[in-house]
């Protein structure tokens, strides 16, 4: 091949390859302010902090950039951060309380008789008293006799013996008191043992259900918060709170406590699960009641997460909880 036809053809080779695409060419898909999308090879530096992609020589989306933070956004993620650890606290330990109570009863009917035993030991302790208390006052009112005829007969009554009818009678009304605070201790043994068996119950239907935890993405934001100002108040609120969990939950409840409700993870697309917890923060007064929405952590459930029905569910949060008293 002559000479110059050899340097026409090197030189054509090269111009091909250089029209040729790049592997490692990089394309910025970007939209500005007036929502125009571009595609360009370079990104506008005013527009490196705002949400765009990186795409391959081939248009292939390699990459997804969001945009930069807010500073209230910041510290809003701090608090959901902070409330999700106290979830986390909440659930383990409420997991510790059902295992023990599994442990320790293996019926309702074994609750009852623990609890029937301890009330027993009461009654016991308190008809001790009653016993105390009778024979007191036999002394007191031979010693007030005596006193009364001691007087009748124009004696003096002394000091020494009117301080042993007064201590007779502290002792009659210090017994009487003992009393009253065990038939107090009575009640509350009742109302802590009626709480046991009614957990017993429930756990007893889901103990059964726990599974590993696993990785999900959660649609979770300042509006899934309701306060809450007293105990009564707090309590009045999560009255309704199982029954809100099981109206919009697809998963079946996994830990049913006083202060935690959580259902199982999500398995499928179109699962919700739901965890509500009545936390307490030290800089506030009351309780802070939080709502988690979790879904699969797949493109259906991440979908489902930003979709009108999960807003309508924390719609319905901050309608059915968050509403004063009338």
């Amino acid at each position: 091949m002559p000479m110059n036809r050899l340097a026409t053809f090197i030189l054509g080779c090269l111009l091909i390859l250089a029209l040729l695409p790049c592997a490692n060419a990089r394309l910025y898909r970007w939209v500005d302010e007036g929502g125009t999308v571009h595609y360009t090879d370079r990104l506008p530096p005013k527009y490196v902090k705002k949400s765009h992609e990186e795409l391959d020589a081939h248009g292939v989306t390699v990459n997804k950039v969001e945009r930069a933070k807010t500073a209230e956004e910041i510290a809003r993620d701090k608090r959901i951060q902070k409330l999700r650890e106290e979830q986390r606290r909440l659930i383990e330990k409420q997991k510790a309380e059902d295992r023990v109570l599994l442990r320790t009863f293996r019926s309702v009917d074994d609750i009852q008789l623990t609890r029937d035993g301890k009330i027993a030991t009461i009654d016991s302790m308190i008809a001790v008293d009653r016993g105390n208390i009778k024979r007191t006052k036999q002394r007191l009112e031979q010693m007030q006799d005596n006193a009364a005829e001691l007087e009748k007969r124009g004696e003096a009554v002394s000091k020494r013996y009117l301080a042993n009818i007064a201590q007779l009678r502290n002792e009659i009304r210090a017994t009487y008191a003992a009393i009253l605070r065990r038939e107090r201790s009575k009640d509350e043994i009742f109302s802590r043992y009626a709480r046991d068996i009614e957990r017993f119950k429930k756990i007893a239907e889901v103990r059964n259900q726990n599974a590993v935890v696993e990785q999900s993405t959660r649609n979770v934001w300042l509006d899934n918060i309701v306060r809450c100002t007293s105990k009564p108040d707090c309590d009045r609120r999560w009255q309704g709170m199982e029954a809100f969990v099981r109206q919009y939950a697809t998963t079946p409840i996994q830990i049913l406590g006083e202060r935690i409700i959580a259902t199982k993870t999500p398995k499928r697309g179109v699962d919700v699960s739901i965890t509500v917890s009545r936390i307490r923060e030290k800089s506030l007064p009351g309780a802070t009641l939080f709502l988690d929405i979790q879904c699969k952590n797949t493109l259906s459930g991440q979908e489902l997460c930003a979709s009108q029905k999960i807003a309508d569910i924390k719609r319905d949060f901050r309608t059915r909880f968050g509403k004063q008293p009338g």
